[in-house]
């Protein structure tokens, strides 16, 4: 994959337009990227231990594929990849043959794959920021596959009656999950809303700022404060200290946190047991 399939992509230069050996060869790339790419499909009827086994291998294998696409140095993996159906989508729709067809189709695939592959175990050391969502269009744009995919899905049912669902599916699995209102916004739209997020970001550190200097310490804090509560039966409880004055149930809150639970003494727990005795007698043996 790395040392072979995608040196002989990217050696493949803008220039060498007319060079059919080397458009067969990026061909013949393209037939093996795509079954190594493909997505797994598990069904429980027909799977092994060897399918739990090794399917979760296959798939770190897969991400290492998507790494080295996305990051390869000559950067043209991707539009060089596009390039390999030019010539069959300038066919005119009606002198198109079912190789053309498939061609197309074959790009089209890849670039589903390539779109449906994801991180499968995130951890603090490798996040799968390489090869995430932002990553994978951030290439697509940069390399012109974008523009692609805008000429193809705009022709569907005109020019391209068979690529209809592969194109679907490579946006579905490139914009799933994203806000449609934010994906259509326009340019004032976008910055008027910029400005409103703004907005609503100051007023949340507004609010943080004045709840953190509502408990913070002030000059009058070296004083002391008692509070007490007095019962009906005359006796008080007292809370010491400024936090018992920050809310309304802070005091209270203080208060059942100082309490300590007083084990009985033993003539209270004589007195009990004399009760429990006297409610609920021995029962007589009458046979």
């Amino acid at each position: 994959m790395k040392g072979d399939l995608l040196e002989i992509l990217g050696r493949w230069k803008e220039d060498e337009l007319e060079d059919r050996i080397k458009q067969r060869l990026a061909l013949g790339c393209v037939e093996l990227l795509v079954p190594l790419t493909w997505p797994f499909e598990r069904y429980n009827e027909q799977s092994t231990i060897n399918h739990h086994r090794h399917i979760p291998v296959l798939r770190f294998a897969q991400a290492a594929y998507k790494k080295a696409i996305l990051q390869h140095p000559s950067k043209r993996i991707l539009s060089n990849i596009v390039r390999i159906a030019l010539p069959s989508i300038a066919v005119p729709p009606e002198e198109r043959t079912a190789r053309d067809e498939g061609i197309i189709k074959l790009v089209l695939y890849f670039f589903r794959n390539l779109a449906m592959i994801e991180h499968p175990m995130i951890t603090e050391t490798d996040t799968g920021e390489e090869i995430s969502r932002s990553a994978t269009i951030g290439a697509l744009k940069e390399q012109n596959v974008l523009h692609f995919l805008l000429f193809i899905s705009s022709k569907v049912g005109n020019e391209f009656n068979t690529q209809d669902t592969v194109t679907m599916e490579v946006i579905y699995h490139l914009v799933k999950s994203v806000d449609i209102e934010k994906m259509f916004l326009t340019d004032d739209q976008e910055s008027q809303k910029q400005s409103q997020d703004l907005t609503t970001l100051l007023k949340l550190e507004d609010e943080m700022k004045r709840a953190s200097i509502r408990g913070a310490s002030t000059r009058h804090s070296r004083f002391g404060t008692t509070v007490w509560i007095e019962r009906s039966d005359k006796t008080r409880s007292f809370v010491s200290g400024q936090g018992a004055l920050l809310g309304k149930s802070t005091g209270l809150d203080k208060m059942d946190a100082s309490k300590k639970w007083k084990k009985p003494s033993g003539a209270d727990t004589k007195g009990i047991s004399r009760k429990v005795c006297y409610i609920f007698p021995p029962l007589l043996d009458y046979n």
